[in-house]
């Protein structure tokens, strides 16, 4: 697999824990090389393996790695989609069908003296029941680079992400933070583009001067 940017002369290798570094010096370019990544511009980026490949399945990018959110809808949603698609079976699936027959009794004869006229859903299906116990990832990390590997982790496993492109990421991370996240990637076959400051350990390093001049 190859990303290939606009105005860049580069093939990025994708998928085997290549960690790569753009730093761009040119305040107006950066912004809309960045602007272009948050949109996904299939006229600027193209990600390919022998045919043009759907940038939005198989790149993320991270705006704010500080803030990364580890049970956001999206990926509650999907964490739900996963199980239910890949753990649930017709013997869980009946006995879900005999707690909805004991909850819709219960609810019932809790009901049944109220003057108040109620109405409510009588199919339980797992993504409610799910969503009723707020049942999420598990996250106790204590330092960045666990959270960060811990996340991207997670992406790989609910989804098809082979690229995830960040924003000054190795200025919170030492060469030791560099080397365990190479190891991880290689190990989830992923890459890392990040935009900012380089720093030891990435295997590659490419600079766009003021003057929009690539320096390699």
């Amino acid at each position: 697999m190859r990303l290939r940017f606009k105005n860049i002369d580069y093939d990025f290798l994708i998928g085997n824990g290549e960690v790569y570094n753009i730093k761009i010096e040119n305040p107006h370019y950066l912004y809309s090389f960045i602007k272009d990544i948050k949109d996904m511009n299939e006229d600027a980026i193209f990600l390919y393996d022998g045919d043009l490949l759907d940038l939005n399945k198989y790149i993320v990018y991270l705006e704010n790695i500080l803030q990364l959110d580890i049970n956001s809808k999206k990926q509650i949603t999907s964490l739900y989609n996963q199980i239910e698609k890949n753990e649930i079976n017709d013997n869980y699936r009946q006995q879900l069908s005999d707690i909805n027959t004991l909850i819709i009794k219960l609810i019932n004869e809790i009901t049944l003296n109220s003057n108040i006229k109620l109405n409510y859903d009588d199919a339980l299906d797992f993504k409610t029941l799910f969503s009723s116990i707020n049942l999420k990832y598990y996250q106790d990390s204590q330092n960045f680079i666990d959270d960060f590997i811990n996340f991207i982790k997670i992406l790989k496993e609910i989804g098809k992400v082979a690229v995830v492109i960040t924003i000054n990421l190795y200025d919170f991370l030492t060469s030791e933070d560099i080397q365990k996240l190479v190891e991880e990637l290689k190990y989830l076959h992923l890459s890392i583009i990040n935009i900012g400051n380089n720093k030891s350990g990435t295997t590659k390093n490419i600079i766009i001067d003021q003057d929009l001049c690539q320096l390699t």
